[in-house]
């Protein structure tokens, strides 16, 4: 049992998200509410520019001119 937490405790996926929020804590004095208010804006941001990408991939594509055949030129 012990090496299993050695080994999990060297993941960075475990490791690098501890020592953000510690950075994080130790910022912001270690106010609770702050740390939420932090994270939840974080989390926002991050959803809008998701939403935002996923919107511009969706988005339809650019009408073609009268002269334009559809083919590209692969040069």
């Amino acid at each position: 049992m012990k090496a299993l937490i050695e080994r999990s405790l060297y993941q960075p996926a475990i490791v690098l998200p501890i020592l953000m929020l510690v950075r994080l804590m130790t910022a912001l004095d270690f106010s609770i509410t702050q740390i939420v208010l932090v994270l939840a804006f974080r989390g926002s941001r991050y959803l809008f520019m998701l939403a935002l990408d996923h919107a511009r991939r969706g988005a339809p594509a650019s009408p073609r001119t009268p002269g334009q055949t559809g083919r590209t030129c692969h040069c």
